[in-house]
C-alpha cells in the first residue's frame, strides 16, 4: 500500500476471490495497481456489505499492515457512514413568494408540521399532511390538487 492509496499487487495475478473483494473497494489503475475509492466502498456499504468487510480484507492482505494515511482515510469515511440518521416521504412546496413561505412555516397552526426550505420553499413531511392541508385551510391557503396523492 502506497501513501497515495494506490495498492500494489505483490503477485501478477488475482484469484476471483481477491478480485472481487478488490473490486469493492477500489479502481484499477493497470494491471498490477489499484487504487482506493471512496464511492465504491460507499456504494458496497449502500447495498447491504459492512465497512468492517472493506477494513478487514485489506487488513488481511497488507504485506506490512495498513500505513497511517490509509487508516485515515478509512476512519474518515467510516465516520460519516451514520451521518443521516432516518429518512422520510415529504412533499415539497414552492409558495409564490418568500414572505408567505416564512408566514406558514412560522404560524401556529402550521409551524409544527413543516419546515422551511430556504427562499420560498416549505417541506411537509408524508404524515404531516393531512394536519398541514387543514391547517393551510384555515389561514386562507389551499394546496394544489397534484400534492393530494399524498394523503
Amino acid at each position: 500500500m502506497l501513501p497515495n492509496l494506490d495498492l500494489v499487487l505483490a503477485h501478477g495475478s488475482l484469484n476471483p476471490a481477491d478480485r472481487a473483494g478488490l473490486e469493492l473497494m477500489a479502481e484499477p489503475r493497470s494491471e498490477m495497481v489499484w487504487r482506493l475509492d471512496a464511492a465504491r466502498m460507499l456504494t458496497h456499504v449502500e447495498t447491504g456489505g459492512t465497512f468492517k468487510e472493506l477494513r478487514e480484507f485489506l487488513e488481511s492482505n497488507a504485506a506490512e499492515g495498513l500505513p497511517e494515511n490509509v487508516q485515515v482515510f478509512l476512519t474518515g469515511l467510516e465516520s460519516k457512514l451514520g451521518g443521516c440518521v432516518k429518512s422520510r416521504d415529504a412533499a415539497l412546496l414552492e409558495w409564490s413568494d418568500e414572505a408567505l413561505a416564512q408566514l406558514i412555516a412560522t404560524s401556529a397552526g402550521t409551524n409544527k408540521l413543516c419546515f422551511h426550505a430556504g427562499a420560498n420553499r416549505l417541506v411537509v413531511p408524508a404524515e404531516n399532511w393531512a394536519a398541514f392541508s387543514r391547517a393551510v385551510k384555515r389561514l386562507g391557503y389551499i394546496l394544489p390538487r397534484a400534492q393530494q396523492s399524498l394523503r
